[in-house]
Formats: structure tokens, C-alpha cells, sequence
């Protein structure tokens, strides 16, 4: 936590709460936390785009039920 306290001083709204690393440095700690999470989780499932049955549905001719 002292780490936290001793960046420069950051602080922004998010879903209507201030974030602010000097005063609440558990709740900066957890948001940016989130985020990460968020990263990590969305970017697996980009990079796993198209999903495998996508591939199958084309290859069996069906493009013309794929959007785009």
C-alpha cells in the first residue's frame, strides 16, 4: 500500500466513485486489477477469433450464413 501512496498523484471517476491512489489505495490497487483482468480475458478471446466451429461452418459452404 505504500508503494501506492508514494506514485504521483493520480485519482479519476469511474462508475460514478472517485478512484484515487492517495486516499483509498485498496480500491486503485483492485480497479487496476480489474483491468488486467479485463486485458487478459478479452484479448484470449480475440485472439482465438474466429472460434474453431466458425472455421467449420465456412469450410462446409455455409459463408452465406456469416455476417460480414
Amino acid at each position: 500500500m505504500e508503494k501506492v501512496r508514494e506514485l504521483p498523484p493520480v485519482s479519476f471517476s469511474y462508475s460514478g466513485q472517485l478512484v484515487d491512489n492517495r486516499r483509498a489505495p485498496a480500491d486503485f490497487i483492485q480497479f487496476w486489477l480489474r483491468k488486467g483482468a479485463h486485458v487478459v480475458i478479452y484479448g484470449h478471446w480475440v485472439c482465438r477469433w474466429p472460434p474453431p466451429w466458425a472455421v467449420l461452418v465456412l469450410a462446409a459452404g455455409g459463408a452465406g450464413c456469416w455476417p460480414g
